[in-house]
């Protein structure tokens, strides 16, 4: 299956689910992901939240006194983020194209994120993060790890969205070239889905890098 434009095709998705996923997702933080960035970060206290969905990772941060900027391309996500969330900062805006200035941002949570863009563009991702973080400052990213180990494994979801599951050197490689270093790794299995429980293991890498 050819897949031409598949952000935004998972864009007009996540437009039309965005209630559904909200429900799902928003009262459950990741708070064994969460804990160990906040700490990573120490005293640097401006924070991304890339593709921040429902707003529910931010919220977490602000409720750690960390200021957290959330942005979505998902017109749908930023109206429940706004919504859950009514004193967070929320932000339309493509990840591929940061609009904010050089080495602002202490830390860069990007969880669920690189699951949606596809290899041709996973360069632009993450050398939109670079030079967003400040020296020093802090990414994290979460991701669907291929099972194959040398090839990218794509799939579209019977709701529109398209997936890919990265091999983990590929992404290593991808996070040397744009200038990351002290990258450090590991590994969950989820049975959790938008729509309840699935019997197909869900393998994820997650992955702090340092700029």
């Amino acid at each position: 299956m050819r897949i031409t434009n598949p952000v935004e095709q998972t864009i007009i998705a996540y437009d039309q689910i965005a209630s559904t996923y909200s429900n799902a997702w928003f009262g459950h933080p990741s708070i064994e992901l969460l804990d160990p960035f906040i700490e990573r970060i120490g005293q640097r206290k401006l924070i991304l939240d890339a593709a921040c969905g429902p707003g529910r990772d931010t919220c977490y941060f602000m409720n750690q006194e960390i200021t957290a900027i959330g942005i979505d391309m998902s017109k749908g996500m930023i109206i429940e983020a706004r919504s859950r969330v009514p004193n967070g900062k929320f932000v339309q805006m493509d990840i591929r194209h940061l609009a904010f200035p050089q080495n602002c941002f202490g830390g860069i949570w990007a969880c669920a994120v690189l699951v949606h863009i596809p290899p041709s563009e996973i360069t632009l991702v993450l050398k939109s993060f670079y030079r967003t973080l400040e020296n020093g400052g802090i990414l994290f990213i979460a991701f669907h790890e291929s099972q194959n180990s040398l090839l990218p494994e794509e799939k579209v979801s019977e709701d529109g969205r398209y997936f890919v599951a990265y091999p983990e050197q590929t992404i290593r490689q991808e996070l040397l070239n744009s200038g990351f270093i002290s990258i450090t790794t590991q590994r969950q299995i989820s049975h959790r889905s938008t729509y309840g429980n699935v019997e197909i293991a869900i393998h994820w890498l997650d992955i702090w890098a340092r700029k």
